[in-house]
Formats: C-alpha cells, sequence, structure tokens
C-alpha cells in the first residue's frame, strides 16, 4: 500500500537563547571593559572631592558616629558607600584616634564607585529592552557604558557617577511601573528617586517622571480623586524615608542641611573658583 505523504506543518523555529539575549552579552561585555579600564586607571593622582570624604570617615572615627555632621554640601551617599568600602576597618576603629590611612583608602573606595556606576548601564539595558527591543536596549547601555564622560568620572570618590548609575536603575523600575496593572509597582521609582536624591540633590528632579506616571495611572485605572492624593502622598513619603535612612543627618541639622544646599546652589552658579587659569564650571559643569 502506498501512502500519500504527510506534509509537516511548518513550524517556527523557536529562537534560541543567544538570539533573545544577544543584547545582554553585549552589555555584559561592555561592562567588563568599563571594569577593566577604570580599574587599570585607578591610580590615576588627586580629585578634590576624595580628601573630603576621608575627613569625613576619619572624624566619625574619632566621635564615634557615623554620620557626617556638619556636612551635607552633598548627601549622604558617598559618605555611606566610602563607609561600606571600608566596613571591617571603620567599625573595628570607631571612637577611636587610629584613623583610615590614604593608602588604605583611596584605592580600595575608588574601585567600590567604579563597580557601583556601572550598574547603571544594566538599569539602562532593562528599561529600553521593553521599549525599544534588543537592539535599543544594547545600544543605549553601551553608549552608557562606553562613555568618556562617565569612565573618568567612575573612578571618583564622588557622587556624580554614582547618581547616573542611580538614575539608570530609576529607568528599570519605571518602565515595570509604567507596564504594570499592579498599581502598588508606582512606589517603586519613588523609592529611586529617594536614592537619587540621597546621592545628589540634582535627583530631584525624578519626582516629575513620577508624577507623570502618576497622571497616566489615574487616567488608565479611572481613580477617584481620594486614590490620586492618596498614592501621591504615599510616593512623597517613600521617596522622603529612602532619603532619611541614606542621609540621616538631615533629621538631626536641619538647618546645617539648608545651609549647605544654599551654599551649593550659589557655587553652581557662579563656579568654584579658578585652577590652572580657567574655572572648573567652565569645562566640567556637573
Amino acid at each position: 500500500e502506498i501512502r500519500a505523504p504527510q506534509h509537516r506543518r511548518h513550524q517556527r523555529s523557536r529562537p534560541t537563547l543567544l538570539r533573545q539575549y544577544w543584547g545582554a552579552i553585549v552589555v555584559a561585555a561592555s561592562v567588563a571593559w568599563m571594569l577593566l579600564t577604570g580599574f587599570i586607571g585607578l591610580n590615576f593622582g588627586v580629585h578634590w572631592d576624595e580628601g573630603l570624604q576621608l575627613t569625613l570617615v576619619n572624624q566619625s572615627i574619632r566621635r564615634g558616629v557615623l554620620l557626617p555632621l556638619g556636612f551635607y554640601q552633598y548627601p549622604s551617599m558617598a559618605f555611606d558607600l566610602t563607609v561600606l568600602s571600608l566596613a571591617g576597618k571603620v567599625y573595628a576603629r570607631l571612637g577611636s584616634n587610629h584613623v583610615i590611612t590614604p593608602a588604605e583608602f583611596y584605592l580600595r573606595v575608588r574601585g567600590v564607585f567604579l563597580v557601583v556606576s556601572s550598574l547603571g548601564g544594566i538599569g539602562v539595558y532593562f528599561a529600553l529592552r521593553r521599549w525599544s527591543g534588543e537592539l535599543g536596549a544594547a545600544f543605549g547601555a553601551t553608549v552608557y557604558l562606553l562613555s568618556w564622560e562617565l569612565a573618568y568620572h567612575a573612578r571618583w570618590i564622588a557622587p556624580d557617577a554614582i547618581l547616573a548609575s542611580v538614575t539608570g536603575l530609576f529607568l528599570a523600575v519605571f518602565t515595570v511601573a509604567w507596564n504594570s496593572d499592579l498599581t502598588w509597582k508606582i512606589y517603586l521609582p519613588a523609592g529611586a528617586a529617594g536614592v537619587a536624591l540621597s546621592t545628589k540633590y540634582q535627583g530631584a528632579v525624578l519626582v516629575v517622571p513620577i508624577v507623570v506616571l502618576l497622571i497616566a495611572s489615574a487616567r488608565r485605572n479611572h481613580w477617584p480623586t481620594r486614590i490620586i492624593v492618596r498614592k501621591a502622598l504615599f510616593s512623597v513619603l517613600w521617596t522622603l524615608i529612602l532619603f532619611f535612612v541614606i542621609t540621616p543627618g538631615a533629621l538631626f541639622q536641619p538647618r546645617t542641611v539648608a545651609a549647605d544646599i544654599r551654599k551649593m546652589n550659589k557655587q553652581y552658579h557662579t563656579s568654584q573658583g579658578e585652577f590652572f587659569g580657567s574655572r572648573p564650571y567652565d569645562v566640567h559643569s556637573h
């Protein structure tokens, strides 16, 4: 008996993990390159903010209080990261005159700041993957990670590149909240904004997309006014909680915080004086 050949249905081959996530491999390679070149150039010399952090940590050791008392020109993220980088040494010496030496401080803390700065590229990748696909996500994250501007900032014991990294992570959780039907996820970017605010005061600008998110969510879910107000208040509360957790000194010295914010506002308007015949504001505006 001769049977007619059976025609198999054409089945689409399922995409392999490599085809689905090739962008993640590109981003991982970019992170590795940023870290490799960053660690090679870690012993670059001196940046004016770094000695400040060493002074604040040693003052805390002598006082026995892990707060940058009296200094809030920056919020406390940079100080907290510095203490965490040296956790064993700081805790062992707390309340003594046995302070951290420059040899113990610079390269170790710079390495931690470099690694944290690289995490923003991962946030950018996940934020863009939903909107732009693998190509757009890989491109955006790679531009971030291979940026010369980021590369030289990332080695500093300073909050600038940390703020960029936190912003990348903010974009990732913002995308999750924007595309979710679970309204509690609105509080994810609110918390990330609190972390950004406690890194540099300019991080407060991230409140703007949160307002947009609240408006869009209210329209999509047909929230009554009382729900909108409640969620807005909880978002502000969550932002402030994260800020005060990272910068607790703001609760104890609010006048000092207000005075330092005014001082920094004036400095960003008038620059930081002259170095080598040029004003840093002209060539390096934060």
